[in-house]
């Protein structure tokens, strides 16, 4: 099988990250593993998507710093340029909230190269269209009342502070989109559902 994993950018890996596991053991069964970062996502007139990928070496599986160290030298050898219809699988791993600030043209990059890949009929794990629901803490919202917390999203800290006091002054802060607080605007939750249906 030929998988293509979308990163942030392989050079930021880490040995304790999911998808370096994955990667590793898709290629320890011998299947075809391609690194993407998502700025190296193509689409180009014919309507067809290309991407200047490195491929999994073929040894070097078992530890996963030796792996990485074998990936990144790989990738400083040089990328080579994939169709992604030839890949049986798309797997987005990349996090949105690591490029939110710094390059927000990729934040949503992988859901839409997903989107079209799909209409390339490449199967895409997990679904680019459940993907940009996630984009950030809303997307709890669509969950029925009986499963999620209730919650409160706010830019007003003193709405924020005056929430937390109402739900015995215990609840969890995280910004509404990203990650460590980095955003101005606040998603507040409660730590329990709002009922018990």
């Amino acid at each position: 099988m030929r998988i293509g994993i979308i990163v942030n950018d392989l050079f930021t890996e880490k040995v304790d990250y999911t998808t370096t596991q994955l990667a590793m053991v898709a290629a320890r069964q011998g299947h075809e593993v391609w690194y993407i970062d998502v700025a190296d996502l193509v689409s180009r007139p014919d309507d067809r998507l290309y991407a200047h990928a490195v491929r999994v070496p073929e040894d070097g599986h078992r530890k996963r710093e030796v792996f990485l160290q074998k990936l990144w030298q790989a990738a400083r050898a040089g990328r080579e340029e994939i169709a992604l219809r030839r890949l049986d699988v798309l797997l987005p791993r990349n996090d949105p909230a690591q490029d939110a600030l710094s390059r927000p043209w990729a934040r949503a990059a992988s859901v839409d190269f997903g989107r079209l890949a799909v209409r390339e009929g490449i199967l895409v794990l997990n679904d680019p269209e459940g993907l940009a629901l996630g984009l950030n803490k809303l997307y709890l919202e669509y969950f029925p009342e009986s499963v999620r917390p209730r919650t409160l999203v706010t830019r007003d800290r003193a709405e924020a502070k005056d929430f937390i006091a109402a739900q015995g002054g215990y609840a969890v802060l995280k910004p509404l989109s990203g990650s460590g607080g980095t955003t101005s605007f606040w998603c507040v939750h409660t730590t329990r559902p709002t009922s018990t249906r």
